[in-house]
């Protein structure tokens, strides 16, 4: 009986142990998780400013040779 008792107890204590590990590993991937996500969107941002450079050197480029052309 003594045994049993002891078997059952070591079967608690690792179903506690997996359940606290199990906890664990869904916390660090949810965070995990979020930084993905606010890594897409800082890129997505960055994407955009780039564009945005792009189009105004764009602009100015033709301006200045439309200035030039003038002159």
């Amino acid at each position: 009986m003594a045994a049993l008792e002891q078997e059952k107890v070591a079967l608690q204590q690792r179903l506690d142990k997996s359940t606290e590990e199990n906890t664990t590993l869904t916390s660090v991937l949810l965070a995990t998780a979020e930084r993905a996500v606010k890594a897409e969107d800082t890129a997505k941002a960055a994407k955009g400013l780039a564009e945005e450079a792009e189009t105004r050197r764009t602009l100015m480029r033709n301006h200045f040779h439309t200035f030039k052309e003038s002159v």
